[in-house]
């Protein structure tokens, strides 16, 4: 069974996107999931951070806490992150991924693992693309408007 994929991102910095992402996998853990989670974000590690203090935590305590396995990514390639995405959610129920606040490739590829979707397993066949051709294309011309200048 492949764990669900949970993507916090925004291309705006601050909005909440690390928080949200913790507590999204505190709360999962403490209702019985097997969480995973990747912090997309190297050079700030928020949510890297957040669950090594809570394992530090229950060290120093002799407590045992819901949390989750966690890593942070810091490569330079799609296939890199998909293997680490597979070894760290093996066997679990839920992978979340927070991400850097800025437009990045790799926060756009996680929701679509290499499972899913890959271009170079993707065939399209003659027919199949002369059809696509042949469809009309929504009209989008600024005299459709609805609102005046």
């Amino acid at each position: 069974m492949t764990a669900h994929r949970i993507v916090f991102a925004n291309e705006k910095g601050g909005t909440g996107k690390s928080t949200t992402a913790v507590h999204v996998a505190i709360a999962l853990a403490y209702q019985g999931a097997k969480v995973a989670a990747i912090d997309l974000d190297p050079r700030q590690r928020t949510l890297y951070r957040y669950l090594e203090n809570r394992v530090e935590t229950e060290q120093k305590r002799g407590i045992a806490l819901p949390g989750a396995r966690f890593s942070v990514y810091d490569g330079e390639d799609f296939n890199e992150l998909d293997d680490l995405a597979e070894q760290i959610a093996e066997g679990y129920d839920f992978l979340i991924f927070d991400t850097p606040g800025r437009d990045d490739a790799f926060a756009r590829h996680v929701p679509r693992p290499r499972t899913r979707w890959s271009p170079r397993s993707t065939t399209v066949s003659s027919t199949s693309t002369s059809s696509a051709r042949s469809r009309p294309r929504p009209s989008r011309s600024r005299s459709s408007r609805s609102t005046p200048r």
